[in-house]
């Protein structure tokens, strides 16, 4: 699903319209929000009528020359129902077509006075807080910063609007997709000194918006016609499958069979072929082989195992609502609270490692503040599209893996030919700084304290690499 969101500054000459239907015909987009039509409904019923075949729109009609929001959908792909709408927004229950994903959609159009900022947020936020639906998206022309790294040029203290922005993010437990090709979505249209350019249209989208499944990108696209540029949030529901490697997971120690299996499976593997290197990357392959096989099955699937556990819970809790507490009742509820607790625990390890927060202590309960923290930076981690030689985009995964696989054997290639002469060369030209004492300490053998010291610098939860040993591991074993 793409959805773009444009504050067009006005559809009322043929000008304008002519750019948006271009810009529909090229980027074919499943729904569209606008924010400034400055048109009656009629107009924007023709366009959508072009733009899709049974194309709808849902829209609040311009005051004079001034305002008009609208919403615009492919009918044959997505459904809008129960819709809200007053000169500022338009809510509405989406659903989409074939596929059992549904939620709410909000387009919005902020107005210039902070007193009316700050009530239109308080309306958003009472209006979503005991939402049915836990997917929400909302975008439009917010009409501030959320930070001055958001603006460029003109004053550079910070205004009256200063944290309203960030606090809605924040207390509706929203994600701000950041757009990939850029910042700035707004610009005064001059040069030099006097040039200022906004991060004022932006799409939030909730926090668990990852478990209906997919991937969330944004972008701007650059097109003309407006002082604002377009925005696209492009929901990727087909996600590519991936072989995860294998990563440490700290919880694996609330476990008190977890340090006796590693120090099992250590001693009991001595391969005898090959080099030292070599069997020692065959004895950390069987370790990693004989936890995958324990992680699965002592702790399985964390999430789908909670789930079990709570609809068990409330088998248990109807049980004694119905008919009464007895012994056997009040076993199995103590039982599955207790399991319940510790899933809930491992969970909060789980997400805490994954979130590379350092400032955070374990068992805080921050399990929904790491998750967020987790999903915002994989957001802004992840490779959409990389551009070929030829200045042609590529979008697929394998496309990406291909372009990345040539150009690093490309760059790191070099023709066959004989380097001592220039290295030597440029060595005559280097100092010698390091002294027969400096080289024989730098070569001598490492020690086990020098390792173990090594080790203990590192960060709790933490790894030196994609290879290493996480730290965790080794202070928790004593070595």
């Amino acid at each position: 699903m793409k959805l773009i969101s444009w504050n067009i500054r006005g559809l009322n000459s043929p000008k304008k319209g002519r750019i948006l239907k271009n810009m529909l015909k090229q980027e074919k987009p499943s729904i569209l929000f606008l924010q400034e039509t400055k048109c009656s409904s009629t107009v924007l019923e023709r366009i959508a009528a072009k733009a899709w075949p049974g194309g709808l729109v849902t829209a609040v009609d311009a005051q004079g020359a001034s305002g008009g929001l609208a919403i615009l959908w492919d009918a044959r792909i997505i459904h809008l129902s129960n819709i809200q709408a007053n000169k500022n927004f338009i809510q509405a229950t989406f659903y989409l077509s074939g596929t059992n994903a549904h939620g709410l959609l909000t387009n919005v159009y902020f107005p210039q006075e902070t007193a009316q900022k700050s009530q239109l947020l308080n309306i958003l936020s009472e209006l979503n807080r005991d939402r049915p639906l836990p997917l929400w998206i909302s975008g439009g022309d917010f009409n501030m910063i959320a930070s001055m790294d958001e603006k460029r040029g003109g004053r550079s203290n910070s205004n009256n609007d200063d944290g309203l922005l960030k606090n809605f993010i924040n207390n509706n437990w929203l994600m701000d997709i950041p757009t990939s090709n850029g910042i700035f979505t707004w610009t005064n249209k001059r040069v030099g000194e006097q040039q200022i350019a906004s991060r004022l249209d932006r799409f939030l989208i909730s926090d668990n918006a990852t478990h209906v499944g997919g991937e969330f990108t944004a972008s701007i696209i650059p097109c003309s016609g407006s002082d604002h540029w377009p925005i696209e949030l492009q929901w990727n529901r087909t996600c590519h499958k991936l072989r995860r490697p294998f990563r440490f997971e700290e919880f694996w120690f609330s476990h008190p069979e977890f340090e006796q299996l590693v120090r099992s499976c250590w001693t009991n593997f001595n391969p005898t072929e090959g080099t030292r290197m070599a069997r020692l990357q065959q004895k950390h392959k069987n370790l990693k082989k004989a936890i995958k096989q324990w992680n699965h099955k002592t702790f399985g699937n964390i999430f789908s195992d909670q789930a079990q556990l709570n609809s068990e819970m409330k088998k248990i809790q109807q049980s004694i609502i119905n008919g009464g507490r007895t012994e056997e009742l009040s076993k199995q509820e103590q039982d599955i609270e207790s399991k319940i607790l510790e899933r809930a625990k491992q969970e909060e390890i789980l997400w805490r490692q994954k979130s590379r927060i350092r400032w955070l202590k374990g068992g805080e309960k921050n399990t929904k503040f790491f998750h967020k923290t987790t999903v915002q930076r994989r957001m802004i981690n992840q490779i959409t599209h990389v551009n070929n030689e030829q200045g042609e985009k590529i979008e697929t995964h394998e496309g990406i893996e291909m372009e990345f696989t040539n150009y690093f054997k490309k760059a790191y290639q070099e023709p066959e030919f004989n380097r001592m002469p220039a290295i030597n060369q440029l060595t005559q030209n280097i100092p010698k700084v390091i002294t027969e004492e400096h080289n024989s300490l730098l070569i001598q053998p490492i020690t086990l304290q020098e390792v173990e010291e090594a080790v203990k610098q590192m960060k709790e939860g933490k790894a030196l690499g994609r290879t290493a040993s996480q730290q965790t591991s080794s202070t928790n074993s004593g070595t």
